[in-house]
């Protein structure tokens, strides 16, 4: 493994639930269903858009005035809008197609997301949500590993895996029934999935928040 780059990184953090409560601000919720890492690889656009959005943070965060978070929160739902044009520009150069077609994946692929969301605790299967998109299983398993960068598999196992990391919060929870809750068939199963997601294991993470509190 090659030793990182020298220099300064921010490492941004925030609960997204308000993100998924406003119609308005459903658009960017998919934006935090993983660790988003921008570097020098990342689209210029994108860039300079989350470093500027950083420092103005950074300078009126310690200015600590009544208007403060309001204007942290302004500056973020503007650097959220920004890197989601950013993704989605160079989603469809990535997919080689036009807004149109880029448009009609982004209303497919949004109601096969709603339907994980709601159906994250049963078994869900390939032809399903292949049917849901309107699409046959070779086509829809390859555009929307394109389209979200993540295999359908993939992408259930984050909808589950983000309900049992809010359910492990709860003292009174085991782990062994927040893996059930999650939809998961079998505690091995729950453990290597969050490991491979959160990169810590249930246990750690209730270890770790419980601690911090």
């Amino acid at each position: 493994m090659n030793a990182p780059e020298k220099g300064q990184r921010i490492i941004f953090q925030c609960d997204s639930t308000v993100l998924n409560e406003s119609p308005a601000l459903s658009a960017l919720s998919p934006m935090f269903t993983n660790i988003m890492v921008i570097d020098s690889s990342s689209p210029e656009s994108i860039r300079s858009a989350a470093k500027k959005a950083m420092l103005e943070i950074y300078d009126e965060y310690f200015k600590k005035n009544e208007l403060t978070e309001i204007k942290i929160y302004i500056i973020l739902l503007s650097m959220f809008a920004a890197v989601h044009e950013g993704m989605t520009t160079e989603k469809r150069d990535k997919l080689g197609c036009t807004n149109g077609k880029l448009d009609e994946y982004g209303e497919r692929f949004g109601a096969v997301k709603k339907y994980i969301e709601k159906n994250y605790m049963y078994d869900i299967s390939l032809d399903k949500l292949a049917s849901i998109a309107g699409y046959s299983k070779y086509h829809f398993s390859r555009i929307f590993k394109q389209y979200t960068g993540s295999s359908h598999i993939e992408y259930v196992n984050k909808a589950r895996i983000n309900v049992a990391q809010k359910l492990l919060l709860d003292p009174d929870i085991s782990i062994t029934e927040v893996a059930m809750n999650s939809g998961f068939t079998s505690i091995t199963s729950f453990n290597r999935v969050f490991k491979e997601v959160k990169h810590c294991t249930p246990s750690e993470f209730k270890k770790f928040y419980k601690s911090s509190e």
